[in-house]
């Protein structure tokens, strides 16, 4: 069976978005001298974390849910990084704006501030960790 389309353009963009967040929070994690840990950790999730992420909603009875359900899990993961790297302004910003905007078009307004309350959740998990 095919993936729904919104599945499809979804993981299209999650792979390219990721693959520059790559990019541009390696720098950051570079210009910072992150352990090595840390970038086996960024590797995973802006590489390798959207094919994971697709071929689980391959696999599941109800892909288009499971994969706007992966906009939350996206949030969260983001409020981790922003809490990593001391909520620097132009991360914090550029990684709240995105998943906002994409729960925002795909759930509406209230999908929106779901985003936003799991990337504080996110963020506080790191914290108290």
């Amino acid at each position: 069976m095919e993936a729904p389309r919104l599945v499809r353009t979804i993981y299209a963009v999650r792979t390219g978005a990721f693959a520059y967040c790559f990019l541009a929070l390696g720098l950051l994690a570079w210009e910072r001298a992150a352990p090595p840990a840390a970038w086996a950790v960024l590797a995973a999730q802006f590489l390798v974390y959207p094919h994971l992420l697709y071929l689980r909603v391959l696999r599941s009875q109800q892909p288009r849910k499971a994969e706007l359900d992966n906009l939350f899990v996206d949030s969260t993961l983001f409020g981790v990084w922003c809490a990593y790297f001391g909520f620097e302004p132009a991360v914090t910003y550029g990684l709240v704006a995105g998943t906002m905007l994409n729960a925002t078009v795909s759930r509406g307004v209230g999908g929106g501030l779901l985003s936003l309350g799991f990337r504080v959740i996110g963020a506080l998990a790191f914290v108290a960790a």
